[in-house]
C-alpha cells in the first residue's frame, strides 16, 4: 500500500482538503492495525476534522467498516468530532456504527461522550 501524495507544507492544522479526506478514508478503510492508521493520519494535521464530499470523516468511515477498534479508539483519542454530520444522510459516527453493526464502536462513542445528541433528519 503507497503512502497518500501531498506536501505537508501545504497542509496545516486548518487543512479542509477534500483530497486529504478521500485520501485518508481509503487509507483507514484498509488498515488492519493502529500503527498503520497512526501512518497515515499523520500526513495531515487536521485529519479529524477534514471531510469527503459527502461530508464523511475519517471517523465517521471507520466506525462503519471493519475497522479494527484500536484505530477507532486512536481517532477519538486524537480529536475527531463525534458529532459531525455527513451531509449525505445528516448522520454522526454512532448513527453510522449502529448502522452497519459496529457495537463495539457505538459503545466507545457512548462512553466517550457525557451526553448524547440526537439530530433529527431534516427532509
Amino acid at each position: 500500500m503507497q503512502l497518500p501524495r501531498w506536501t505537508d507544507m501545504d497542509c496545516t492544522v486548518h487543512c479542509t482538503s477534500t483530497q486529504h479526506a478521500s485520501e485518508l478514508i481509503t487509507a483507514v478503510s484498509k488498515v488492519d492495525s493502529p500503527w498503520q492508521a497512526a501512518l497515515f493520519i499523520s500526513r495531515c494535521h487536521n485529519f479529524g476534522l477534514v471531510s469527503d464530499d459527502l461530508g464523511r470523516t475519517v471517523l465517521h468511515v471507520a466506525s462503519s467498516c471493519c475497522c479494527p477498534l484500536s484505530v477507532v479508539k486512536l481517532l477519538v483519542k486524537h480529536g475527531s468530532s463525534l458529532s459531525a454530520q455527513d451531509t449525505e444522510s445528516g448522520w454522526t459516527v454512532l448513527h453510522r456504527a449502529l448502522f452497519y453493526g459496529q457495537l463495539a464502536a457505538a459503545r466507545l462513542f457512548i462512553a466517550v461522550r457525557s451526553h448524547i445528541v440526537f439530530f433529527r433528519n431534516q427532509d
